[in-house]
């Protein structure tokens, strides 16, 4: 065998340069156009179902703008599919795609994992082709002329892409099974090698042997293609390909792979012109690799990347017409050539309805006979009835695409876009209440599939969103109550959901709590925020525009709900329940420093208002308060209802057991002010003001973890010191932070004079802070100061004879 592939080697030595571009490189820049391009309308290419041109389907192009547009049920439609010629459906997916909306009706997809939550395809019809059959095993010669290399034993694909940004990898197959194809491939080619070389037919020789060599190199490009290693297959392929330039096989995986790199999600990251470069260089790949039907497709999808739809529907009209005759090879195919004709067709019509009305009509009524013809033959190809269906959409013959989906459906009902199309269809045929109907009829058709429970789901949240109320629901809460409960159902048909249904199920209990919040139920509104949680962990943040776009600015989550309950009762000066909600937040956001800021002033206010109330509740025990404005807030706040009560010794004692009460209260919120300070300077250490401010509510009000107080002022003063000498600090920045420095130096001294007794430190202290601040500071030059000056004279006078006084401190210029 090796001396015949020797000679076979030999025989073929030179290397054939017969395609059509003389020399042309693997990866051409700036090409022009290597194919030239037919002009429309052409004649239709056979195999691709009788249109009747009685029907006069292309009065869509007779609206005007002025008249409107014409109902789309009036439009006329083709006649009806036969029936009886639908293949069995295939079963239903293990992997439904995404569910969505009305309109773009497709949720997140949740994680690659089968213990988690799996990834939802992005479409169930995108499938890999079928394996075409090898060339069978016959003692014929070979025919003269040549069958094309590329069709003596067809190869699995390497990639099987529909247009851009819907490739989808090949599937992986197993090593064994894989080696196995392999090696029965190698034996076919080396006994057609044998004949070959018996008949001398040097011709077949050559071929045959370009075939055998290129083996190796074909394996591990699918091999590395299974394994998503595009770049890598790229350069094998661009190796095998400097060997043999010309082997069909090897051209064809590089203009595919080179496909699936330009359309891959990735592309939005890739420079343009990389993108370009690749999609060119995949016309050219496909190009060299002959005119069959497979390269003439690839050309088409690579051309109607590059934006040349002409070029796109040309090369399609010229596979299709290839694969008249061929009916099991075009069957197999996917996506399939009448697909790939109908997405380069339709990206022409749009602009041909307008400038070319007749043209565009002939177009319009080619498409929908390739595509039918396609549907005819092959009812489980969910591609090509989605591509109908947009066809009809495009016109606005809703009710047709309606229909269209829907039989689609028939045979793969957990294709996600039939699923999207069947609903924007009714939506666009009767709202709401339309798709409503139709999914309910899908259910009793299709019980266990979780896509028709999503878009049953997603027809009463979106119309919350709305603020539409259903005809069957009698409330609101009623129509949330049936949206949450479809989500719920979807994914516990399929846990692969899970991630966008529960985010779902959580935002129908926030519409939920917006709508108390509207009516002023702030408590009711707190308790539905909350309840997100019950939902599934983490809930109440839920972002509601990683769930679907279309939320962005018309749902907000629970944490944004609980921030405005705060709010509303701040307004109010109800400053302990705003402090009770902001702890919540703090609670429901423990890596969140702004929350765990807000919560430490919400605290503080609280705090603060408390003992301000409990101050004047003491001076109404003492009998002070004299306004009788005044008296009648404080008698409400203590209890004391009775006239006869007024100004006794009962009175009294409600007053002090109220300012005991709110003292107590008032401790508290300091304590939780200190907790929740030291919280945001963990998450925010490099902040000043945060610092001074949490260690003055140590020092002046909890009187604890002194210090922890002292290290956190001594730290701020560091920092700001530092920081004041940076060039590029603008002057607002500036002013800010000497402001902060000055209250850390100020803290330092009321720390050292009331709670350690220095006086002299605390001079120094409040001496620095008169000099850091830009301004003047009265607390601290008319008050505290020279009460510390006073307080070191005692300490002076009341030392024992013969003792070293204090004396004056020096002043420590800190600028």
């Amino acid at each position: 065998m090796k001396a015949l592939l020797w000679t076979a080697l030999a025989l073929g030595s030179t290397a054939c340069r017969a395609g059509p571009v003389d020399g042309a490189g693997l990866e051409p820049d700036g090409l022009a156009n290597p194919h030239p391009t037919s002009e429309l309308p052409e004649a239709r290419p056979p195999g691709m179902g009788p249109v009747e041109r009685e029907d006069p389907v292309g009065s869509f192009l007779q609206r005007s703008e002025s008249t409107g547009p014409v109902d789309p049920r009036a439009v006329p439609t083709l006649p009806p599919m036969d029936p009886e010629v639908e293949e069995t459906p295939s079963p239903p997916s293990p992997l439904p795609p995404d569910p969505g909306s009305l309109t773009s009706a497709t949720p997140p997809a949740a994680e690659p994992a089968v213990e988690q939550e799996l990834p939802i395809p992005v479409e169930a019809g995108d499938v890999p082709a079928s394996e075409p059959e090898a060339a069978p095993e016959t003692g014929a010669p070979l025919p003269t002329p040549p069958t094309p290399v590329a069709e003596l034993a067809p190869q699995p694909p390497l990639a099987t892409t529909s247009t851009p940004g819907e490739s989808v990898p090949a599937p992986i197959v197993g090593e064994a099974a894989e080696t196995q194809g392999q090696g029965d491939e190698q034996r076919q080619l080396e006994e057609q090698l044998d004949r070959a070389v018996a008949e001398r037919d040097y011709e077949a020789v050559r071929r045959i042997s370009g075939r055998l060599s290129a083996l190796p190199s074909l394996s591990s490009a699918r091999t590395l293609h299974a394994e998503g290693r595009y770049e890598e297959e790229l350069e094998v392929l661009k190796r095998a390909l400097e060997l043999t330039p010309e082997q069909p096989d090897l051209l064809l995986a590089l203009g595919e792979v080179r496909l699936l790199l330009a359309e891959a999600p990735p592309r939005g990251e890739r420079p343009a012109e990389e993108t370009e470069r690749l999609l060119r260089g995949a016309r050219e790949a496909f190009l060299r690799a002959g005119g069959t039907p497979a390269s003439l497709l690839g050309q088409s999808r690579a051309a109607r990347g590059l934006g040349e739809p002409r070029e796109a529907l040309d090369c399609a009209r010229r596979a299709l017409a290839q694969l008249a005759l061929r009916r099991e090879e075009r069957l197999s195919l996917e996506p399939a050539a009448e697909v790939l004709l109908a997405q380069a067709g339709m990206d022409l019509l749009r602009g041909l309805r307008r400038a070319e009305p007749a043209a565009a009509e002939e177009l319009f009524l080619e498409l929908v006979g390739a595509l039918r013809s396609r549907v005819q033959e092959k009812s489980t190809d969910a591609l090509a009835f989605a591509r109908l269906a947009e066809l009809y959409l495009e016109v606005e013959n809703h009710h047709e695409a309606e229909k269209t989906a829907k039989r689609g459906l028939g045979a793969s009902p957990s294709d996600a876009r039939l699923h999207e199309l069947a609903a924007r269809s009714a939506a666009a045929l009767g709202g709401p209440e339309e798709v409503l109907r139709l999914f309910r009829e899908l259910r009793e058709q299709f019980p266990n599939q979780p896509l028709v429970h999503w878009h049953l789901a997603q027809v009463y949240f979106e119309s919350s969103v709305s603020g539409v109320l259903l005809a069957e629901c009698e409330n609101e809460t009623e129509q949330l109550t049936k949206a949450e409960r479809w989500f719920r159902r979807a994914r516990e048909l399929d846990a692969r959901h899970g991630t966008a249904c529960l985010g779902h199920e959580a935002l129908c209990r926030s519409l939920a709590g917006w709508r108390f919040v509207s009516a002023g139920r702030l408590e009711e509104a707190r308790i539905a925020f909350l309840s997100m949680n019950d939902v599934g962990p983490r809930q109440i943040a839920v972002d509601p525009a990683g769930l679907d776009p279309r939320w962005a600015g018309r749902v907000q989550n629970g944490i944004a709900g609980l921030e405005r309950i705060a709010a509303l009762h701040r307004e109010a000066k109800n400053f302990s329940a705003a402090a009770e909600v902001h702890a919540l937040l703090a609670r429901e956001s423990p890596g969140d420093g702004r929350q765990a800021r807000g919560a430490a002033e919400a605290a503080k206010e609280a705090a603060d208002t408390l003992a301000e109330e409990a101050t004047l509740l003491e001076q109404a025990a003492a009998g002070e308060v004299k306004d009788p404005q005044k008296l009648k807030r404080l008698r409400r706040w203590a209890g004391v209802a009775r006239e006869r009560d007024f100004g006794t010794e009962k009175e009294r004692a409600k007053f002090t057991r109220e300012a005991g009460l709110r003292r107590e209260a008032s401790a508290a919120w300091f304590e939780k002010c200190w907790e929740y300070s030291l919280r945001a300077v963990e998450l925010d250490p490099l902040d000043v003001r945060l610092a001074a401010d949490a260690a003055r509510v140590a020092i002046r009000h909890t009187r604890r973890d002194l210090e922890r107080a002292e290290s956190l002022l001594s730290g701020a003063v560091r920092m700001a010191e530092g920081r004041s000498q940076q060039p590029d600090l603008k002057p607002d920045e500036k002013n800010r932070l000497l402001v902060s420095w000055a209250d850390a130096e100020q803290a330092l001294g009321e720390l050292e004079l009331d709670l350690k007794d220095n006086p002299t430190a605390a001079v120094q202290h409040f001496q620095n802070s008169l000099d850091v601040m830009p301004g003047p500071r009265p607390q601290v030059s008319e008050i505290l100061l020279p009460r510390a000056r006073a307080r070191l004279l005692e300490k002076d006078a009341a030392a024992p004879p013969g003792s070293v006084p204090p004396g004056n401190p020096e002043r420590r210029d800190s600028r």
